[in-house]
């Protein structure tokens, strides 16, 4: 499955809204949002870390450094075109949701340039999403244009069999680092010009910020 086509303006839509709306705050914005979505769907249990990825991954974005974030909660076809949509949120009735996977999927776009999800034990099964905006410009030869390509069998187990993955009911992101290496296309660094910052998550492994966090949602 891939994200849903939108046009060319998205690109400028997401770059400016980063720099205006979104801020990073030192990726506290980004921690405090993805965990937002994972209260929304009845998540008992969230995961994040910091990994190095796999080099010997199929997909070129998982063979690089990365934040994971895995969760519990509810999770169907309908959470999955909310994702693709870059914002829509799907549960505009639910009170209950706020924003959800909305301005988190948005502020993502600060350490990545496009991401992957995967998920396991759901009532459904929803395939693989690719979540990449670069691929309304992209051409052949483009990076971008590889990235669109749906994570293999094999990709799909070095997610859900990491130690990271927790329960048997899962959804998992993958937000691969922005680096001079993995450029959407040769003429762009992607929606921001600079590279990611490893230190700017370091609210990752602090468990008493998480724990503040959690308890004040």
């Amino acid at each position: 499955m891939t994200m849903l086509r939108d046009e060319k303006s998205i690109i400028e839509d997401l770059r400016t809204n980063l720099k205006e709306r979104y801020h990073f705050e030192g990726g506290r914005t980004l921690l405090r949002e993805l965990l937002q979505n994972a209260d929304d769907s009845g998540s008992e249990q969230v995961r994040i870390a910091v990994l190095p990825g796999w080099p010997e991954a199929d997909h070129p974005l998982l063979r690089v450094p990365g934040l994971m974030v895995a969760n519990d909660g509810r999770y169907d076809a309908a959470s999955a075109q909310g994702i693709a949509r870059l914002g829509g949120s799907i549960k505009a009735t639910d009170t209950a949701a706020i924003g959800r996977f909305g301005m988190g999927q948005k502020t993502a776009f600060h350490v990545c340039d496009a991401f992957l999800v995967v998920s396991d034990g759901h009532d459904t099964e929803v395939p693989s999403l690719v979540v990449n905006p670069y691929i309304v410009i992209g051409k052949p030869g483009d990076a971008c244009v590889e990235w669109e390509a749906a994570p293999t069998k094999r990709d799909r187990d070095l997610l859900l069999s990491s130690d990271l993955a927790g329960s048997a009911r899962k959804m998992i992101q993958w937000y691969p680092f922005r680096s001079p290496t993995l450029k959407p296309k040769a003429t762009t660094s992607g929606f921001l010009p600079h590279h990611y910052d490893r230190s700017l998550l370091d609210d990752a492994s602090d468990p008493f910020w998480l724990s503040g966090i959690v308890a004040l949602l």
